[in-house]
């Protein structure tokens, strides 16, 4: 819940952000129900000029500042809001997972290093372990949606190989716009 909503109420926090450009594939894939068919994602966008622009501010509108709002919260109590971004969690995941350990009052002991648990929790929580369970090839949800559409590949940056440079170009201006004060950089 962004801090503005409950400013007072604030509990410890972890947000996990991504830059706004990794989920639009997703958003894009769903929302102009791409088929089997269709593979090519751009091919089955509109075309009409401004439309990219209209259709973040209707569906990614708040993104920002929810973003924004955490991001000052971990400035403001870095006691109560850990932030983090996805990217940097890929490239150091042992060091992140030590992070949120200690953020969350439980930190690794040497002896636990040692021993390797952290890399058997990552190993544990990985992309392939958990989009690999049973659960997650073959369950839904109640509404009916297969738990499989939350796994694409567990990496970052696929966003390039799916838009154009007019919609990369767009996207940067329009984060820039929200974050340039801030001191927040994807």
């Amino acid at each position: 819940m962004p801090t503005t909503v409950e400013p007072v109420k604030l509990s410890n926090s972890i947000p996990t952000t991504t830059p706004p450009h990794d989920p639009l594939p997703k958003y894009l894939q769903e929302e102009y129900e791409m088929t089997q068919e269709r593979k090519d994602l751009v091919s089955s966008l509109p075309t009409e000029k401004g439309w990219l622009t209209n259709y973040l501010h209707q569906y990614q509108g708040p993104y920002w500042d929810h973003v924004l709002d955490y991001w000052k919260a971990s400035l403001e109590k870095p006691e109560r809001v850990l932030f983090l971004k996805f990217e940097e969690m890929k490239m150091e995941p042992g060091l992140h997972l030590k992070k949120l350990a200690e953020f969350l009052g439980c930190p690794f002991s040497p002896e636990e290093e040692a021993s390797g648990l952290v890399d058997g929790i990552l190993k544990l929580c990985s992309f392939d372990t958990l989009s690999n369970l049973e659960v997650n090839k073959t369950g839904k949800l109640p509404s009916g949606e297969e738990n499989k559409v939350f796994f694409r590949r567990g990496e970052t940056g696929d966003w390039k190989d799916h838009l154009t440079c007019e919609m990369i170009q767009e996207m940067d201006k329009i984060t820039e716009e929200k974050l340039h004060a801030s001191g927040l950089k994807f």
